[in-house]
């Protein structure tokens, strides 16, 4: 019953840690943006988003990199390009929450 309790527990942690971990990396509002359009796009190219955006690519680059180092994002290369997108269930619920 106490390894049930622990397991339990352990998995509350890992579930608080992430959600922590994205609210960090989601605490800025270029990213935010970026989220948003590509929850509202499904998958986009940082040459999209730099359009979408009005940002110099490599400020959206860098924002992108961040992302998916922390796992926020995930990618898709096709020839030459590279598409990103969320697909983590709870990256999604929480930037709804922030957004309202």
């Amino acid at each position: 019953m106490a390894n049930v309790f622990y397991m339990e527990l352990n998995d509350l942690n890992y579930e608080l840690e992430r959600s922590a971990e994205i609210l960090r990396v989601l605490a800025h509002p270029v990213r935010l943006q970026i989220v948003h359009q590509l929850l509202e796009k499904n998958a986009l190219n940082v040459t999209e988003l730099q359009k979408i955006l009005k940002l110099p690519q490599s400020t959206v680059s860098q924002h992108l990199h961040k992302m998916r180092n922390h796992k926020v994002l995930s990618h898709e290369r096709k020839g030459t390009e590279v598409f990103y997108r969320v697909d983590d269930k709870q990256v999604k619920q929480t930037v709804h929450i922030l957004m309202g």
